[in-house]
Order: C-alpha cells, then structure tokens, then sequence
C-alpha cells in the first residue's frame, strides 16, 4: 500500500511544520511535561472538521497543551479511515478532538504528551 506510506509522511511532516512553529512561538516560555493517555470515541458532531468533546484522567487548565503521540497501529487506523489528521484543541481546559477529512471509524486510545506552559 504505497498510498499508506505517502499519506503517513504527510501527517508526520505535518505535525513536525507544527511543532516546529509552536516552538517558535513559545521560545523562552518553561513547561512541565506528563505523559498519559486520552480516548476519543466514535461519537462526532457537525462536518468536515468533525468535533468531539474528549475526557482525560489528567486534570487540564487553560495552560495546558495536548500534544498527541499516534503510534503506527492507530496513524494506520486513521489513514484507513480517511483521517488526514486530529489534533486536540483546548478551550479553558475544555478539550476537543477535531478530526479533518474523515472521522475515525473505531474509539481511539492515543498516547499524549500533557505540557504547562508558563510565564
């Protein structure tokens, strides 16, 4: 599945142009980092990108940065459902997951990396 591999390497360039721009911006702010764990179901609203309230054992504030770690099972999950990418939108602590292209057709378990960043 050579379409596989191409798609995979487009979200990963993705997510690097992204991380690479949000440290950019965030040069010379500190943050303490946890790792853990965040579902997303199979429930999403509105259309192309589809919404999706999501829940954490961690306890998230307006600070906090969602920075989710797909491994290879769940990115192929994803491109075989059509997913270019989700990423994780905090509003006051309020997390939500936005899916672009396609919604995920099966609950996803994703390995997350919790930042606070601070002044």
């Amino acid at each position: 599945m050579a379409y596989t591999k191409d798609i995979s390497l487009i979200t990963l360039l993705m997510a690097k142009n992204y991380t690479e721009r949000y440290v950019e911006d965030h040069q010379g702010i500190a943050a303490s980092a946890k790792v853990g764990t965040l579902t997303i179901g199979t429930t999403w609203s509105g259309t192309d990108p589809f919404t999706q309230s999501v829940t954490t054992s961690y306890t998230t504030t307006d600070k906090t940065v969602v920075d989710i770690q797909p491994d290879p099972t769940i990115v192929e999950q994803l491109v075989k459902d059509g997913v270019s990418q989700i990423i994780i939108k905090n509003d006051n602590g309020a997390l939500t997951a936005y899916a672009f292209g396609a919604k995920p057709s099966t609950s996803l378990t994703i390995s997350v990396l919790y930042s606070e960043v601070t002044t």
